[in-house]
């Protein structure tokens, strides 16, 4: 009997074939975060109110509108609006202002924007309002500007016919398609090597037009650039993605994120995600702790549109509870969380523990420690021209 040969339906194993792989790429493209160890537990339920010292710093030189950092055992104020670095005792009493704004020697033409206080190099290292980057000895000599932006400055031979092809097929590996994610308003520096928070604003490409790709930016596009002051090109590198829970529902308002470096980890804590995730330096996933505040029901509305986005930014914010701050002072990981109720809530982290939680009342921004003291932002009084900083112990 003549074995008559197996009839293949190409057609159809075309079609498994081509299913097969999109599935193994959407697999890969969200597959770090899943099975993703998840560390620590809540040791207190008890919520206690935050008890401060208030520190009166006198803004009546500046717009009072800016970044405090905590540099060398001392406060130092960085202003949006006019050039200076303004110095503070830990106190609040004024010291000096030094650099000046101008085009000379020492001199620089640009405010800050988002700054970053280096404490392996004792460096301050500035990314201002041109996005030029400014750094800084610890006597605030100017030791580098770089009078082109960091954007311009990753193209190693600066090729205009790149620019074309990014305009018309935007690629979402390409570090140039990315500009500064001015509401995360966070930079950092650790050990010479500056982060800063990423985000595309491509009109054919980003997080916001669901007519255009939004669901394939939340899985592939990154969330930080990483690169070394003075050999950008060279250095350049995209790091870390959103986690799952952006994956599946368009909601750019809660899409804000933090994050700071240490002990050659990165911890990013996202707005709609009560997990602090922990990356290596090349932005892979490690293992997630944190602990979700009950009072946040990670209920986020929708957006379709930039404009949608835009005109609810503020009263979505206002009405659903996120995830904040995350800062690392004095041994401690601290992240501010806003309830549905409105409230402002800090969680305290020993490890990958959480230890306390406070009623903090206020928005507050973690900006250092010192001699056990705790020190934050609690924002400006503008009708009495000073700055309101808070310190506290756990």
């Amino acid at each position: 009997m003549m074995r008559v040969p197996p009839r293949f339906d190409w057609p159809f194993i075309s079609v498994i074939g081509a299913l097969c792989v999109l599935l193994v790429s959407c697999v890969r493209e969200g597959s770090a975060y899943y099975n993703l160890e998840h560390r620590g537990e809540r040791l207190t339920n008890e919520l206690s109110e935050l008890v401060a010292d208030t520190i009166y710093c006198p803004g009546a030189m500046s717009s009072l509108s800016g970044q405090w950092l905590l540099c060398d055992s001392g406060l130092v104020f960085l202003d949006h609006f006019s050039v200076g670095i303004k110095h503070y005792s830990l106190d609040g009493r004024f010291i000096c202002e030094n650099i000046k704004e101008g085009r000379g020697p020492g001199e620089v033409t640009g405010t800050s924007w988002a700054s970053a206080w280096d404490n392996q190099r004792k460096h301050l290292v500035v990314n201002d309002k041109n996005l030029f980057i400014q750094v800084f000895d610890d006597r605030d000599s100017l030791l580098s500007y770089q009078r082109e932006t960091w954007i311009m400055l990753m193209d190693e031979k600066v090729d205009t016919s790149k620019w074309k092809d990014r305009l018309l097929s935007p690629d979402l590996l390409d570090p140039q398609v990315y500009d500064y994610n001015f509401e995360c308003e966070r930079v950092y520096s650790f050990d010479g090597v500056f982060y800063m928070p990423v985000i595309i604003e491509h009109p054919k490409l980003n997080g916001y037009d669901k007519s255009v790709t939004s669901k394939r930016y939340w899985k592939e596009a990154s969330v930080l650039l990483s690169f070394v002051p003075g050999s950008i090109a060279e250095t350049k590198k995209l790091l870390g993605r959103y986690p799952p829970v952006y994956h599946n529902k368009n909601i750019p308002v809660f899409a804000t994120y933090d994050f700071f470096v240490q002990n050659d980890r990165i911890h990013v804590s996202f707005g709609a995600d009560p997990n602090i995730y922990v990356l290596d330096l090349d932005g892979n996933p490690l293992y997630s702790y944190g602990v979700g505040e009950d009072r946040i029901s990670l209920s986020f509305p929708q957006t379709r549109s930039f404009e949608e986005y835009e005109y609810t930014f503020k009263s979505q914010r206002e009405t659903h509870g996120h995830y904040c701050r995350l800062a690392s002072a004095g041994g401690h990981v601290f992240r501010t969380c806003f309830t549905d109720e409105g409230k402002w809530i800090l969680q305290v982290y020993d490890g990958d523990y959480l230890v306390s939680t406070f009623d903090c009342h206020d928005d507050i921004k973690i900006i250092g420690a010192s001699d056990g003291w705790i020190y934050a932002d609690a924002g400006a009084d503008f009708r009495n021209e000073y700055f309101r900083i808070i310190r506290f112990r756990i």
